[in-house]
């Protein structure tokens, strides 16, 4: 596992696809809630409300009734920046935009701690313009939240793993009990830690005193709300952990697949899926440990997609990873002057066609 430090020239580069991220992301977010998810939208700033008058532990919706499909997270933050800048729709869009931004800052230390700035910084620069990213990025749902999480978990374990420092364990597990406590998919990338463990050392001392002590500090997130509630009312907690759309989960038909497939390919953008499949057939054989590692994310959460849930703003948790493997083609000294042509134009390629669907409000 190599380990590049950020090179301050490349900081204002950073700096500024953060800042372009933030720009489109940010245009006319104090829209009315409306379009595909506007009842999510609606939803969850509507519980962030009722703290005002219920217990933090009741997350309670506009029925009257308490929500235990999904964790309270989001709406705990909704509350305080409700009750710090007042409510209103573009307040509560700057929660999941805040979160979508780190997403992009984290992609790019993911991109240096496992390769190099240049791949970190086109990684970046890809995911900042998915249209996935830029519109499930500004819904005002969890989905956001649990996907900047699980970046700031896997970066810190990923310095952890390297230093053997308990503090970065320690990080790493509050990232992941707060990735979980936003939504429950974010459990998956447990799964692909062990899978990526087990696949590049072939052992499982992994599972060591700071893999535990990572385990301890996200449960120490957890416990609070859930421990309260497998007291007061574990019917309904752990019944409404079957609910939603996992109770409709089905294989795909051949249409449904290559609909869906299509759907993806609109979500992180045609320029970039393009670039994004041939870092997938490229690098497939010449596969390192990093590669390996965002193989079985994609894998992981592409079956979760295509199996479980099949609403496509389900491909966000894809997103970091698939910028991650298309900006694989940037590394290597050859051609930088094209390369950084060919990057930006496939940004304001990405950037039209998501400026289009938002426009719908697609995803």
């Amino acid at each position: 596992m190599k380990n590049h430090e950020v090179k301050k020239t490349k900081i204002p580069a950073l700096l500024l696809i953060l800042i372009l991220a933030a720009a489109i992301r940010l245009y006319r977010a104090g829209e009315p809630f409306d379009g595909f998810h506007g009842f999510n939208e609606a939803w969850y700033s509507i519980i962030a409300q009722n703290f005002s008058v219920k217990t933090l532990l009741y997350p309670t919706a506009y029925t009257g009734e308490v929500d235990y499909n999904v964790p309270p997270l989001l709406s705990y933050v909704l509350f305080v920046v409700f009750r710090t800048f007042g409510a209103s729709e573009f307040m509560a869009r700057l929660v999941p935009i805040f979160f979508g931004i780190l997403g992009v800052y984290f992609v790019f230390l993911i991109g240096v701690k496992l390769y190099n700035e240049r791949i970190a910084l086109a990684s970046a620069a890809m995911l900042a313009f998915m249209p996935v990213s830029i519109i499930v990025g500004r819904n005002v749902q969890a989905d956001s939240l649990f996907v900047g999480f699980i970046l700031a978990f896997l970066y810190f374990y990923l310095k952890g793993r390297s230093s053997s420092k308990p503090a970065h364990h320690i990080i790493a597990g509050l990232f992941l009990g707060l990735a979980i406590f936003s939504k429950q998919p974010a459990v998956l990338v447990i799964v692909i830690i062990f899978l990526w463990e087990i696949t590049t050392a072939r052992n499982l001392r992994f599972l060591n005193r700071y893999f535990i002590i990572m385990l301890t500090a996200a449960a120490a997130v957890l416990l609070p709300f859930y421990g309260f509630h497998l007291i007061v009312n574990p019917a309904a907690l752990i019944d409404a952990q079957h609910g939603g759309a996992l109770r409709l989960s089905e294989l795909p038909d051949v249409s449904l697949l290559g609909f869906l497939l299509r759907e993806s390919v609109w979500a992180i953008s045609p320029p970039i899926a393009l670039i994004f499949l041939i870092s997938l057939i490229y690098f497939i054989r010449r596969a390192n440990d990093g590669d390996l590692l965002l193989y079985i994310s994609i894998a992981v959460y592409g079956i979760f997609f295509l199996f479980l849930h099949k609403h496509t703003y389900y491909m966000l948790p894809i997103a970091p990873f698939a910028a991650l493997l298309a900006g694989r083609l940037w590394s290597g000294e050859k051609y930088q002057s094209g390369k950084t042509v060919m990057l930006t134009i496939v940004c304001i390629a990405a950037a039209l066609v998501s400026i289009f669907l938002l426009c719908g409000m697609k995803f």
